[in-house]
């Protein structure tokens, strides 16, 4: 199996004619010193190379600019690293549910440029994105971002963005404005205090900015996709001891209690605690709230807590679900930005 890159582009925003900054909050910085993130995206198409790299990609890359004129700052820099590659690997395989190779996954996300270090600054992408055309069966959209940028929230929302433009909706549509970015910071309480006081602890460590955790052994390590269907999920909320749990909940009960069961090093560990973290999106949680346009960072973590053996008895479901309400009440309680930190 091999990816072979054909084409390298860096593209902008059309200018503007002033430049435009954004600077970071508080939300943002905790996340400069962090690893990369990635993300694939699968797309089934039967469609010809040549029509793919003359017809899908052109319309790609005409509409991925408009776009980022609303998200300059996806952009910033003037650096928008895209590459298009064709690959041969089975489509199929990648994008159904069994298991495979973990390392069959890893050349389908592109190649972030490396920060350039001066003595007054450090210069980075935030985003790279890279197109793999599979001949005659899809494509894939896969993605590097530097987690300061923005949350996953707003990724989405830049996605979905470029998939309006993409599909031809202009400016003005309903599903255009829907979608676009709010880059208010005014109504974020003490930002000025925090975000002095997280700059001040981040000139001390002087981040690395563009970090990638070292690969790990991927002959050992596979993929694959679970899913539950909307019976199998009523069936859960049946067995969950409170009125009217949420999908998440349930999901996450499920999902904790199974990992619990199936941890080989439980034995030594049952009394010990054991977690459950999932991060969560709080722009309505905030006083004021923030709007779900929000661009930029607005996470914090979620974290539940049991232990092995109580996940793994009889009660397992019922005592996960309990201590993952009780997680969500935590995050509830804390609605004031001071009390993040």
């Amino acid at each position: 199996m091999a990816v072979k890159i054909v084409e390298t582009h860096s593209l902008s925003p059309p200018p503007s004619g002033t430049e435009q900054s954004l600077p970071l909050v508080y939300f943002d910085m905790i996340w400069l010193d962090f690893i990369l993130t990635q993300a694939l995206h699968f797309y089934p198409l039967k469609c010809s190379q040549s029509h793919f790299l003359n017809t899908i990609v052109i319309h790609l890359k005409n509409s991925l600019s408009p776009t980022l004129q609303h998200f300059h700052p996806l952009a910033s820099n003037i650096i928008f690293p895209l590459t298009v590659a064709i690959s041969d690997a089975d489509f199929a395989t990648l994008v159904s549910n069994s298991p495979k190779p973990a390392a069959e996954f890893h050349q389908f996300v592109p190649q972030m440029p490396p920060p350039i270090h001066s003595s007054a600054d450090i210069r980075f992408s935030p985003v790279a994105i890279q197109l793999t055309f599979f001949p005659d069966e899809g494509f894939c959209v896969g993605l590097t971002v530097h987690h300061s940028i923005c949350d996953a929230s707003t990724l989405s929302r830049f996605l979905r963005l470029w998939a309006a433009f993409n599909r031809g909706r202009g400016e003005d549509s309903k599903s255009v404005k829907n979608l676009l970015p709010s880059y208010t910071r005014d109504s974020i309480q003490d930002s000025n205090r925090l975000t002095l006081f997280r700059w001040n602890q981040i000139k001390k460590s002087k981040p690395t900015v563009s970090q990638t955790l070292p690969l790990p052994n991927f002959d050992k390590l596979v993929r694959a996709t679970f899913t539950l269907s909307d019976s199998q999920i009523a069936k859960l909320k049946s067995f969950a001891m409170i009125k009217n749990p949420s999908t998440f909940v349930v999901v996450c009960a499920h999902l904790w209690t199974s990992m619990a069961r199936s941890d080989a090093a439980a034995e030594d560990s049952n009394d010990e605690p054991y977690y459950l973290g999932s991060p969560v999106d709080c722009r309505r949680r905030l006083v004021p709230p923030l709007p779900d346009s929000y661009f930029g960072n607005c996470v914090m973590p979620l974290i539940a807590v049991s232990t092995r053996e109580t996940l793994r008895g009889n009660g397992g479901f019922a005592g996960a679900v309990a201590a993952v309400v009780e997680a969500i009440k935590v995050v509830g309680k804390n609605t004031r930005v001071s009390e993040f930190f």
